[in-house]
């Protein structure tokens, strides 16, 4: 399918922009100018569009009369031809929104809160949340427990400015 040329200054087919005969950019949805077709006020209307389809005036391609390069288009839901998916009586019904179950809080059983926002202390026999186990930090520098490398007491003194150690390691 080859596409046929499209001017940007008026939206319909057939020339090109420099070939145009309006000097100014005209809205796509009504041709008047002063402004683009998604700042239009006038009602969104096929009736200045025309298709990229057919050629035709007054309609888009999805509304097309004539069949795309002579063959009907089979509809994407059922497979038959004749119409398109949008309007496909085998389209299943749209799902209805069912009502939300209330909230309840597991901890104290009152409604409209989760228990981890709860402000009432623990109702007996309640599941208690488990508190979370806290992982040791050990130093790398000496193995032990509780503090990290940089606080480390073993540490090496920190070198005088100006001294060179790796210099002198491999001297």
């Amino acid at each position: 399918m080859s596409r046929r040329p499209g001017c940007y200054v008026c939206g319909q087919l057939g020339h090109l922009a420099e070939n145009c005969s309006f000097s100014e950019r005209r809205c796509f949805n009504c041709l008047e100018p002063g402004h683009e077709s998604s700042a239009c006020e006038a009602p969104r209307t096929a009736d200045a569009k025309q298709c990229y389809g057919c050629g035709g005036k007054g309609h888009i391609r999805a509304d097309c009369p004539t069949p795309a390069s002579g063959a009907a288009k089979a509809c994407y839901t059922c497979g038959e031809q004749g119409h398109r998916a949008r309007d496909c009586p085998q389209n299943p019904k749209p799902v209805e929104a069912k009502e939300a179950k209330p909230v309840t809080c597991r901890n104290c059983g009152q409604p409209n809160h989760f228990a981890k926002d709860c402000k009432a202390p623990a109702a007996p026999g309640t599941a208690q949340p488990k508190p979370k186990k806290v992982k040791v930090k050990s130093c790398y520098t000496c193995n032990q427990p509780g503090h990290i490398a940089k606080e480390c007491p073993q540490q090496p003194m920190a070198e005088a400015p100006g001294s060179n150690a790796a210099a002198a390691l491999t001297a």
